[in-house]
Parts: structure tokens; C-alpha cells; sequence
């Protein structure tokens, strides 16, 4: 937390070799990013099951501080599209307490291509 009690967060959002990193939302404890991010995943290919959420708090002349974190098994939320509210845990000297909320929506959309493959591969 930055002097003043706010902070400048981001958001990096992890699965597998893909990662991708929000925009910083600068001076607020509440924040809200709305943006979207793209993963490619084949269940019969890709073996990590669990996206890695981490909020940071970006600071300018120092090290940024992760606030914290969740991991999400999200396999269990392909069927449909799934509004999540999860608890974040603190890091450092806050390791172990919530460390405040972080809210996203998953939405598991397979790829034509993969889709026609299976159907071949049912046929031979």
C-alpha cells in the first residue's frame, strides 16, 4: 500500500506458459478492470488445469508488492460460463489472511478446429 492508503494495482492472470498483466488503476483500494484475456486450451493437450490470479500493487521506484492471490481449478467451469467472487490470500507479512476479493468470469469456448479433429478421429 502506497502512502495515503491506496494502492496502484494490476492484475497478472496465468495459465500454463500464457500470461497476461491488466492495466496499472492508479490511487484506489477498488478497483475494477474489465478487461479480457485469451487462453489456448485443448484438455486432451494442455496438462495445467489451474489459472493463477495475482494483484500487485505497481510501485514506481521500489519493487512491486503482490497483495495476493488465488488459483482456480477451473476445469470444474467448462461446461458453462461461470461469475466467480474468490477470496484473495495475502503474501508476506499478510501470508495467510484474506487479502481482499477479486471477481472474474470464465467462459470455456472450444476451438472449430479441434472440434472438427475429434469428430475424424470418432469416425475412423
Amino acid at each position: 500500500m502506497d502512502f495515503g492508503g491506496v494502492s496502484d494495482r494490476y492484475v497478472t492472470v496465468e495459465l500454463g506458459e500464457d500470461k497476461f498483466k491488466t492495466k496499472v488503476v492508479n490511487n484506489t483500494l477498488t478497483d475494477t478492470f474489465n478487461e479480457e484475456f485469451t487462453f489456448f486450451f485443448d484438455p486432451e493437450k494442455t496438462d495445467q488445469r489451474t489459472i493463477n490470479v495475482e494483484v500487485w500493487d505497481h510501485d514506481t521506484f521500489e519493487k512491486n508488492d503482490v497483495i495476493g492471490r488465488v488459483s482456480i481449478p477451473f476445469i470444474i467451469y467448462i461446461i458453462s460460463e461461470s461469475e466467480l467472487k474468490l477470496d484473495l490470500e495475502g503474501e508476506g507479512k499478510n501470508a495467510g489472511q484474506k487479502a481482499g476479493e477479486v471477481s472474474l468470469t470464465i467462459l470455456y469456448t472450444p476451438d472449430p478446429e479441434v472440434k472438427k479433429q475429434r469428430r475424424k478421429k470418432a469416425k475412423l
